[in-house]
C-alpha cells in the first residue's frame, strides 16, 4: 500500500489541518522499465548522425606524422600505419590498422595502387615504397581501424605525403 506523500509532507510542515478530509491515495506509479540499449548509429531528421559516447576516436599515422612533406629516407624506414586513440581514458585502450589502400603518385606515371590488410605493408606496398623518390606523392585511404571495446572496424583520415 503506497503512501500519499503530499499528505505526509503537508502534515509535516503543518500545512493539513486537524479537520480535513484524508486525501485518497494516488494510484501507484509502474516501475520504470530499463529502456532498450540504443542502436549503435541513429539517424536524426536533419541528416546528423549520433554515435555512441563509448566509442573512442582514432587517427592513423604514418610514425608520428598525419600527412605533408616527409624525407624519403624516413619515408622508406616506415612498416607500415599505426593507430592512436583520440582520448586517453582511465583504462588503457589500443587501436589496430584493420587495413588501407596505398597509392603511389610518380611524376608522369599512372598511380598505382596496392589493398593492404592490416598495418603492414604487404610485398606490392614494400616495392611501391622503396621506389619513393623527391617529386613522388604517396597516399594512405579507406583507413580502417578498429579499437578495444568497438564491435567493429570504422573508416578514419587518410594521409598524403610528398616525398622530398
Amino acid at each position: 500500500m503506497g503512501v500519499n506523500q503530499e499528505a505526509v509532507l503537508a502534515k509535516l510542515i503543518g500545512l493539513e489541518s486537524e479537520q480535513s478530509a484524508p486525501q485518497p491515495e494516488p494510484e501507484a506509479e509502474p516501475e520504470p522499465q530499463p529502456e532498450a540499449a540504443p542502436e549503435p548509429e541513429t539517424t536524426v531528421p536533419d541528416g546528423q548522425v549520433l554515435v555512441p559516447v563509448n566509442q573512442i576516436g582514432a587517427s592513423a599515422y604514418l610514425s608520428r606524422y598525419l600527412g605533408g612533406p616527409i624525407g624519403n629516407g624516413e619515408f622508406k624506414a616506415q612498416g607500415g600505419l599505426n593507430a592512436q586513440p583520440h582520448i586517453e581514458t582511465a583504462e588503457e585502450r589500443a587501436c589496430s590498422v584493420i587495413g588501407y589502400d596505398l597509392t603511389y603518385i610518380a611524376k608522369r606515371q599512372d598511380p598505382i595502387v596496392s589493398v593492404n590488410q592490416g598495418a603492414r605493408y604487404n610485398a606490392k606496398s614494400q616495392r611501391m615504397v622503396r621506389q619513393a623518390k623527391p617529386g613522388d606523392v604517396f597516399t594512405f585511404s579507406n583507413v580502417r581501424v578498429q579499437c578495444d571495446g568497438d564491435s567493429a572496424s570504422r573508416r578514419v583520415n587518410s594521409l598524403v605525403f610528398f616525398i622530398r
